[in-house]
Order: C-alpha cells, then sequence, then structure tokens
C-alpha cells in the first residue's frame, strides 16, 4: 500500500522564514535516502512527500531529490506567494492553486493539491503549517491581507473552508486521511476535532502556541512514508516535538494526538448536554455552569476565550448544584475525550497553570470576552463549524451570555 506525506506549509510572514528553512531541510534527511535505497523501483514510484508553500513573488525553490520530492528553498526574498506542487512525478507540473485568488487560503487550494496527492497514494498523512487559531483559522496570514484576495476570509483558511476542500477532494466517511497534523498555533478545539472527524482517523494538535521554529521534521517524515499506522504516526510526532522542546526554555507548550472517531460519542453527548441545559425550566444549572467558567483558568494567547474541555466537563460532572441529566452528559463527554486523547505532551507549566488535558472549547467569562471575531465566526448561525454547530454549544453559550 503506498503512502504519502503532504506537507501544506504557509510562510507568509519573514517570522515564519527560518521555521520553513528547518522543515524542509531535516525533511531531506539521511534516514529518507537510506530507506529510499532499500524500496524496489516499483516502491520507489509509490512514496513521495508533496509540498505547497506560499509567500510573494521571489524564486526559492531548487529540486535536490527527485525520488522524494522534497526541496532546499533558496531565499532570494522574504516572502514567496507562489503555491508550487514538487514531487517525483511531476516537479513543477503545476501551482495547484485557486486561480481567482492565487492563495493557499481557499477550499480549491487544498482539493488541488490533495488531488495530486490523492493519484500517488492510498494512504496519506496531511500537515499543515503557519499561522492559525483553533475554531475559525485552520491556517492563516495574521496581519497580511491581499487586495487580490476574493474569497470572505482573505487572511485565514476557515474550518469550513479546510472542510470544502477535503470533501472536494474526495474524502469524508467513505474515505479518510489516516492523519492530519497542524504545525501551528492553538489549534487543539473541540470544535475543530468535531468539524475533522468525518475526514481523518487522527489529529496531531498544540492546545496552546507553537515555538517559531514549529516541529521537528527529523525523524516522524521516514515513518509517514513507510507506512506507519496511524496512532504510532500520531505518538511519534509528540514525542519529536517533546525531544525539541521539552526544557525550561519552552515551559508553555502542549501536542496532544486524538483519535477521532470516539468524537462521534463527544459530539453526540455534548448534543444531548445542550438539548437538557436549554430545555431547563430554571436558571440553577446555568447560574451554576457560569461559575464553575468562572473559577477556570482561560487557555492563553488565543483570539478567542477558551477553557479545557475536559476540566471543564469533569467540574459539571462533580457539581451537585447542576442537574442531574447535565451532569450525565458532561461524564459521558469526559469518557469520550479520555477515549480520543491517545497520547499527549504537556509541559508541568501548562498543565499545572491551565488545568489543561489536550484539548479546548471556547467559553467566554463574560460578555466584555465576546469580540467581533467570537460573534461573527462562532456565536452566529453562518457556514463555519457546521457540524460542531449542531451540538447547539454556541447557542447554549448565547442563552448563558444573555443572563449576564
Amino acid at each position: 500500500m503506498s503512502s504519502t506525506l503532504g506537507l501544506y506549509l504557509n510562510s507568509a510572514n519573514p517570522d515564519q522564514r527560518w521555521r520553513t528553512l528547518d522543515r524542509a531541510i531535516h525533511a531531506n534527511l539521511e534516514e529518507l535516502h537510506q530507506f529510499g535505497g532499500q524500496l524496489s523501483e516499483d516502491e520507489q514510484s509509490r512514496v513521495a512527500i508533496r509540498w505547497a508553500r506560499q509567500n510573494v513573488g521571489h524564486r526559492v525553490y531548487a529540486p535536490t531529490c527527485p525520488l522524494w520530492g522534497c526541496v532546499r528553498p533558496l531565499w532570494v526574498g522574504p516572502r514567496d506567494f507562489t503555491l508550487r506542487d514538487l514531487s517525483h512525478a511531476s516537479i513543477g507540473a503545476g501551482t495547484g492553486i485557486d486561480p481567482h485568488s492565487g492563495s493557499m487560503l481557499t477550499s480549491s487550494s487544498v482539493a488541488s493539491f490533495l488531488g495530486r496527492i490523492d493519484a500517488l497514494s492510498s494512504d496519506i498523512t496531511l500537515v499543515f503549517g503557519g499561522h492559525g487559531d483553533g475554531p475559525y483559522a485552520s491556517l492563516a496570514l495574521f496581519g497580511e491581507t491581499y487586495s487580490s484576495l476574493c474569497d470572505a476570509s482573505p487572511s485565514w483558511l476557515t474550518p469550513a473552508e479546510l472542510t470544502d476542500g477535503l470533501r472536494a477532494a474526495g474524502f469524508g466517511a467513505a474515505r479518510q486521511i489516516q492523519l492530519i497534523g497542524f504545525d501551528n498555533c492553538q489549534q487543539s478545539s473541540l470544535e475543530l476535532a468535531i468539524e475533522l472527524r468525518e475526514f481523518a482517523q487522527y489529529l496531531v494538535v498544540s492546545q496552546l502556541n507553537v515555538p517559531g521554529l514549529g516541529w521537528s521534521y527529523r525523524d516522524w517524515p521516514a515513518l509517514a512514508v513507510q507506512g506507519t499506522a496511524p496512532r504510532s504516526l500520531a505518538l511519534a510526532m509528540v514525542n519529536s516535538y517533546r525531544r525539541r522542546y521539552d526544557s525550561a526554555a519552552y515551559e508553555r507548550l502542549t501536542l496532544t494526538s486524538l483519535e477521532l472517531a470516539p468524537m462521534e460519542r463527544v459530539a453526540a453527548s455534548l448534543r444531548a448536554f445542550c438539548d437538557a441545559a436549554l430545555s431547563l425550566s430554571g436558571q440553577t444549572s446555568l447560574i451554576a455552569l457560569r461559575e464553575i467558567r468562572k473559577a477556570m483558568p482561560a487557555i492563553p494567547m488565543s483570539q478567542m476565550p477558551k477553557v479545557d474541555a475536559f476540566a471543564l466537563f469533569s467540574d459539571v460532572a462533580q457539581d451537585v448544584r447542576i442537574d442531574s441529566r447535565l451532569r450525565l452528559h458532561a461524564n459521558d463527554i469526559c469518557t469520550g475525550l479520555a477515549a480520543a486523547t491517545q497520547g499527549s505532551w504537556i509541559s508541568d507549566a501548562v498543565r499545572n497553570n491551565y488545568r489543561a488535558y489536550g484539548i479546548s472549547i471556547v467559553f467566554p467569562r463574560a460578555q466584555g470576552e465576546v469580540n467581533d471575531l467570537l460573534k461573527t465566526q462562532y456565536l452566529v448561525a453562518s457556514d463555519n463549524l457546521a457540524s460542531f454547530r449542531a451540538t447547539r454549544w454556541p447557542e447554549l453559550l448565547s442563552a448563558m451570555l444573555a443572563m449576564l
């Protein structure tokens, strides 16, 4: 069975330059060359690493390893806004971008990139890299808005645009990507995990920010192209990240491996929780829920107010002030989250300061935390987060905020 690693790397800002250089250099490792030498010619024709990168108008690519489709960027300017698809089959054979916007941040660009991977492989590992922030920005150019971009969210790829691209490329319940990783900040959110449960078996994500150097690409890419089982590959990614950053210099870091099949149970239990909460005649349970939230530490450095999902529903399940139905559903949510969390590295500082178990959920403490982004991309009905919105959690938050 053929295996392909797809790296969809957005390095639009100059501060991302060395991060992308690190990825490109270390994906061309001796381990990959040694592994390639052990393959038959037929096997060599069925494995590849595919690249897509975006900046503004400078040629930065020179292919050095046609077998693997890897590149070493030659930086001649701060940005290169060209999306390229480099592989052993077709180096430079097409841009793979949305012709109307020239941007990686559209569903059609994601679909085009995946379409080229799909022609080679039956097992796909897909890693996104750049900026990001969970429930609304799967990939982002924060602070960069280009007049040539014409879609509704020119500065970021929304979860809705991501899932539209995955669906257009033929992925869904009948055929899933084996693993999706996000080498960017704040992606370990319950909202995104529920959105992607139809499209992937595993998710590897950070609950907090990712340093500018990003993930280490020294070891696990070889496992990805060897067809390693997704659970083992996900744990290898987590362990690789830990080896890079487990020091006093990086105290506020996490990386979590999530199996997405249990997210079906989590989504159903969250819907039952919200249905029950919204049907209550009195406000005692909602007031208690709000008090639980006020006592919880917020996940830092996000554009949206978040708390740890497991910590939240664990507290709800144990609070006698809350309706017994809500406590039962909260316990079911925790059971599902525990089943989904296959492995995490959470530094002691993060676990102690933020009660972090690896996955967040949006929950504003008060009206003052409701910014325009939260209103338009989360609380107000929109195309974004369609699957998660079906749980009615945004509706419950709106009802609770109206009580304040």
